[in-house]
């Protein structure tokens, strides 16, 4: 497995944040999936998902597992649908942001989550950062 297969991943992640599931959800056969994927119109996946991720399909479609991916292509793919929908970088996730459904608002009880930075969800844009976390002491039998 390669680079190639680790976007692959991705794209198939992105696909099923957007749509809810991917075709061949349900089928448990690991080689039977595989057939599915090799013959399946990865443009059909693309029916509910920005526009912009037309370009990641494309380039992932291109690539062997000897080839670099163009990640700074990868990237502004993102970041195009970012500013087509007027979306920042830290703007926060739906269930964060204040509305009038109750179901979707946080009461002020709620402890915020540590170690975490909101990004835009509808996009799927994320960035990995090195966290530190102190160790939770605990005793045992005290």
């Amino acid at each position: 497995m390669g680079r190639h297969d680790d976007l692959w991943s991705l794209f198939y992640m992105l696909v099923e944040f957007a749509v809810g599931q991917l075709p061949w959800r349900k089928i448990k056969d690991k080689e039977q999936v595989g057939q599915i994927k090799e013959r399946y119109d990865h443009r059909m996946l693309l029916k509910h998902m920005p526009s912009e991720f037309n370009i990641f399909l494309d380039h992932v479609q291109a690539l062997d597992y000897y080839t670099k991916p163009d990640y700074q292509l990868l990237m502004s793919v993102f970041e195009n649908s970012m500013k087509e929908r007027i979306i920042t970088e830290n703007e926060p996730f739906d269930w964060e942001k204040g509305g009038s459904d109750a179901t979707l608002s946080t009461s002020a009880s709620t402890q915020p989550q540590h170690n975490t930075r909101p990004t835009a969800a509808i996009v799927g844009k994320t960035h990995i950062v090195a966290l530190t976390a102190k160790k939770p002491e605990t005793s045992f039998g005290s």
